[in-house]
């Protein structure tokens, strides 16, 4: 395992602090349904640029799945079938965008039209939730699965749902079918990316993961189905204003 860990280039301090960004992160994920991606990788990307965006998506398709059998969806929401479909041809316009357009212009359009979207939703001025609405909040939600590993913010803007563990598991279906999308185009299609090496950066963030299933499990059942959605929406606003400054200062 030491020897492994050598080859990956990453020392114990690296790995508990990787560990810890991840714990956090699906804590929120487990008990809200969103923020994984949103919260991982601004941490991960100060630890270490090479949990990005491989290894990241590695363990967010992980973080999906485990997510699905807690919350077991009794019926799927087909309203998300649009969004969840758009989102595959999303990515494949997110990778393009990141090849032929600056990338400090991407984030400063990306940060403010998230950040303003999840301000005005807070506020009360949301956008209705018609398959309409959806199915583009799904599609730009490809594209930011593309261009930064963080599909959420758009649909979770204009996805409702009272009951808690319908919302929860629909979303993490909607993060999982874009995530694999994105896992295919962002690395097989590129073919730029060790298959070996992408799987055993991953993997070391697994126990993150784990603990967080564990903490996540007694709190989900006690926190209000009411405030899922506000703080859904305020990771998307933090998810805006943090690409935002990573724009304009990197």
């Amino acid at each position: 395992m030491t020897e492994n860990l050598a080859i990956a280039g990453l020392t114990a301090h690296q790995l508990l602090a990787a560990n810890a960004a991840v714990l956090a992160a699906a804590t929120v994920q487990f008990i809200t349904g969103s923020g994984f991606g949103i919260l991982a990788a601004p941490f991960l990307l100060l630890v270490s640029a090479q949990f990005l965006p491989g290894p990241l998506l590695v363990v967010t398709l992980v973080v999906m799945l485990l997510s699905l059998m807690q919350d077991r969806i009794r019926r799927v929401d087909f309203i998300l079938g649009p969004a969840a479909a758009l989102g595959v041809p999303g990515a494949l316009l997110g990778v393009w965008l990141s090849t032929v357009t600056d990338a400090a212009v991407l984030g400063v359009v990306i940060g403010v039209s998230i950040l303003s979207v999840s301000v005005s939703a807070l506020s009360g001025r949301a956008l209705r939730q018609t398959p309409t609405t959806l199915t583009v909040a799904g599609g730009v939600g490809g594209v930011l699965a593309g261009l930064a590993a963080t599909p959420g913010p758009p649909v979770v803007v204009v996805y409702r749902n009272d009951d808690a563990r319908h919302y929860r598991g629909n979303l993490s279906l909607y993060f999982l079918i874009v995530c694999v999308a994105s896992t295919i185009v962002l690395l097989t299609g590129q073919g730029a990316v060790d298959a070996d090496q992408m799987l055993l950066e991953g993997a070391v963030l697994l126990p993150g993961v784990l603990l967080g299933v564990l903490l996540a499990r007694p709190l989900r059942t006690r926190v209000p189905a009411g405030i899922l959605r506000p703080c859904s929406l305020a990771l998307s606003g933090a998810a805006g204003a943090i690409v935002l400054v990573g724009a304009v200062t990197g």
